[in-house]
């Protein structure tokens, strides 16, 4: 039991750390080797905020991966995200990377405590995934 518990872990981080070689490529890709077609850096700004704020709830709560409320709650506050704020984006012409920093952190302030209670209320309590 205790070895499965550990490949899991070890499969969890490979995961992890994956996707941060794929973030790092991307912004790499972007900043250093300057591509002939010309990408809004605001769409970055945008999808590096959704990664940091989404990444982090599925982080959080790995407990609650097998929950279908979660996975809803997860893809209404997405889909919301998504929504306000790529429609803010589209609207402006140009935004500074440093907004999307203050966004992140506003829209954090509310999301994540609308988790902590689905967390406390709705979530079943799952002993076996505590770290």
């Amino acid at each position: 039991m205790r070895l499965e518990k550990r490949a899991k872990r070890i499969v969890w981080w490979c995961f992890e750390i994956g996707i941060a070689l794929l973030v790092v490529a991307l912004c790499y890709f972007l900043a250093v080797e300057k591509p002939p077609f010309l990408f809004p850096i605001k769409w970055l700004g945008l999808a590096m905020s959704t990664l940091i704020l989404f990444g982090y709830l599925i982080n959080w709560q790995r407990g609650h991966l097998s929950s279908g409320k979660f996975w809803l709650y997860w893809c209404g506050s997405l889909c919301m995200h998504l929504i306000v704020i790529g429609l803010l984006v589209s609207m402006l012409h140009k935004v500074p990377l440093v907004l999307f920093a203050f966004i992140t952190l506003i829209e954090a302030s509310l999301i994540i405590p609308a988790f902590i209670k689905l967390q406390a209320r709705v979530l079943p309590k799952d002993r076996s995934a505590r770290n």
